[in-house]
């Protein structure tokens, strides 16, 4: 495979510097080989890209996305589905300095997509959390749309004169997959020091914005590795249009050149394909 261009890694990240960020997230991550994985498998090399290190509120991949959404002047946060990690990591920004300019957080919490919770969800895990961090939590019926009751909470909120940001689904826009290019970026410049390209980056993929970094990120420096998305939503359509949505929108935000690409593959994955234009994929 090509060596990773330096002169590539130094262009992406001037475009990204063009985005503030708040610095909620402890960065880079490390990237750190799977040895005993990679000999049970045979092959592939496989290393993993230590996303749980991102500190805040245990961590995890939506930190990025958040540290970048959140840059923006506000004052209320509404955002949905307290069950999700990433909800209690934003709950907790609120208390991390340098902390962001918002007075409360309002989170949607959606109810009716997936079982109901046992007695003890209220005093557990993210509930339990995301109270501890001072967020107001909102009960809301799940109706299919994943935005559509955090839309309705914005809007109850400004009828009572409050200004709220809001932070979709899965923090899945295109500001959103803009941060999420830096992690693309990191991978890059941490396999050019260890002298490898990788042929391939697989990851869970639900609100699309993650793959849309990922995506934009590896036509911009990776043009030869796969980024391959596993559909944990069991909606391979909605994922696919998300990610094409968010990536042709991230890649005019970062001024990146690359075509409209199709996201394909077979039950459970898919595979992104935007590519530099002056490059045919085949």
């Amino acid at each position: 495979m090509a060596i990773i261009n330096t002169a590539d890694l130094e262009r992406l990240q001037q475009q990204l510097r063009r985005f503030a960020r708040v610095g909620l997230a402890q960065l880079p991550t490390p990237l750190e080989p799977l040895p005993r994985l990679t000999a049970h498998l045979g092959e592939p090399r496989v290393w993993v890209k230590r996303e749980d290190c991102t500190g805040l509120g245990f961590g995890g991949n939506k930190l990025r996305k958040l540290d970048t959404c959140c840059a923006k002047p506000s004052t209320r946060v509404p955002i949905p589905w307290c069950r999700a990690g990433w909800c209690s990591r934003t709950a907790s920004a609120r208390w991390q300095p340098p902390r962001p300019s918002w007075v409360c957080l309002h989170l949607a919490v959606y109810h009716g997509r997936v079982e109901p919770p046992s007695p003890a969800y209220e005093s557990s895990g993210n509930a339990l959390l995301n109270r501890l961090f001072g967020a107001t939590l909102h009960a809301v019926p799940w109706l299919g749309d994943r935005n559509q009751a955090i839309d309705r909470l914005a809007d109850e909120l400004r009828s009572r004169g409050r200004r709220p940001y809001v932070v979709p689904y899965g923090v899945s826009n295109a500001l959103g997959a803009v941060g999420y290019v830096s992690a693309l970026l990191e991978i890059a410049t941490q396999c050019a020091t260890l002298s490898f390209t990788p042929r391939a980056i697989v990851h869970c993929s639900g609100s699309g914005s993650t793959q849309a970094g990922l995506a934009v990120g590896a036509a911009s420096v990776l043009p030869d590795t796969d980024v391959v998305g596993i559909d944990i939503d069991a909606e391979p359509e909605r994922v696919a249009t998300d990610v094409r949505k968010y990536a042709v929108a991230a890649a005019e935000m970062l001024d990146v050149a690359v075509r409209r690409g199709a996201c394909r593959g077979g039950r459970g994955s898919r595979r992104s394909s935007l590519w530099p234009r002056s490059r045919s994929h085949h």
